[in-house]
């Protein structure tokens, strides 16, 4: 009986956390079925010091127009995002083997930070979005500050390898 009430407390406040929620109130509808590029996705809102993350039991998902994040669990529905909502790319690196793709929404104040995955790369690359430094990154997201506008960070979206190369620029801050 004590385990029963456990898993069911964990199960409401897992579900009562608000980063995910103002994602799924913006945009929840059902999800596509689209290939799985990564089984892990983690998201923060702007000033808020807590993050939240799904890991292993979730799927991301990019198809033309939009990427779908859905944690599976049975009380969060899947959150297609439009790619016109994003408004940034970013890079973030904890080591040399831990990369991860940022993408920033201003209309929820949310970067969602997902494990590296070429897919991620191309999908920005292919929906034109521009990529964010470091600093405009941790400015907006821990201080609040408006973004720059978008056009003083265009990457060369033609040439895969310079967009590449520019977004791993990121991760040196």
């Amino acid at each position: 009986m004590r385990t029963l009430g456990l898993l069911v407390s964990i199960g409401l406040l897992a579900g009562c956390s608000g980063s995910y929620s103002d994602l799924e109130a913006a945009f929840a509808k059902e999800p596509n079925d689209a290939p799985v590029v990564a089984d892990d996705f983690q998201v923060a809102i702007q000033k808020r010091e807590r993050t939240e993350r799904f890991a292993h039991w979730a799927s991301v998902r990019t198809s033309t127009g939009r990427i779908d994040l859905s944690p599976s669990l049975y009380w969060r529905r899947s959150v297609p995002i439009p790619a016109t909502e994003v408004a940034y790319c970013s890079m973030a690196c904890f080591q040399t083997a831990d990369s991860h793709v940022d993408l920033l929404v201003p209309r929820t104040g949310s970067l969602i930070s997902i494990r590296n995955k070429q897919e991620l790369l191309d999908w920005c690359r292919a929906h034109r979005i521009p990529l964010l430094s470091a600093s405009d990154k941790r400015n907006w997201l821990d201080n609040g500050a408006p973004l720059p506008p978008p056009s003083s960070q265009a990457p060369p979206f033609d040439d895969r390898s310079a967009f590449e190369k520019q977004a791993y620029q990121g991760c040196a801050g």
